[in-house]
């Protein structure tokens, strides 16, 4: 929900998601907040939450210890617009490691943003996604339950996971050498 709400605020018609109470209980603040600034409707129901304007180019100011996923889905949508814009992180910055990882998806689909200075972000506006054949990386904190079992003598293998990831949940294996 958090990715798609600013692209949903990208083709400025009245678009309703509807969904679990408890994925509607979830903090959305943020896009709130964005929305009552630009003059955009934001309508939230325990099971439904309606938006209906066109987000605007600018400057972005985000804390960053809330989810990451506020992030990702402004760093997804703003490439899109008109004119460039900026995205700021207020620190502390939590999910760095998500953070990154949008960023690359980001360029693996030639979307291009720069970090100017630590934790702003510039991202150019009339961008397009290009499509490209890639393949994902594992996940490695599904991994990390699979993995868990060898730390009390199981014999598993996960395959797909990529050394250089950009992943923090990669960390487990140091964790998991510390238990054996």
């Amino acid at each position: 929900l958090r990715f798609f709400i600013p692209i949903a605020l990208l083709c400025g018609k009245k678009i309703t998601f509807i969904g679990s109470e408890k994925l509607f209980s979830r903090p959305l603040g943020v896009y709130e907040e964005i929305c009552k600034k630009q003059g955009i409707l934001f309508s939230l129901k325990k099971d439904s939450l309606t938006v209906c304007g066109t987000l605007k180019s600018g400057d972005y100011a985000i804390r960053g210890d809330i989810s990451s996923q506020f992030v990702s889905g402004l760093l997804f949508a703003l490439p899109l617009l008109k004119e460039s814009s900026t995205l700021t992180l207020i620190p502390p910055v939590e999910s760095r490691s998500y953070i990154d990882m949008t960023v690359s998806a980001l360029s693996q689909f030639r979307v291009k943003t720069k970090e100017k200075a630590k934790n702003v972000f510039e991202i150019g506006g009339l961008q397009s996604y290009l499509p490209q054949d890639i393949t994902v990386e594992g996940d490695y904190s599904n991994a990390a339950f699979l993995e868990a079992l060898n730390t009390v003598g199981g014999d598993v293998r996960v395959l797909g996971l990529d050394k250089n990831s950009l992943q923090g949940d990669k960390v487990f294996f140091d964790y998991f050498k510390r238990l054996s």
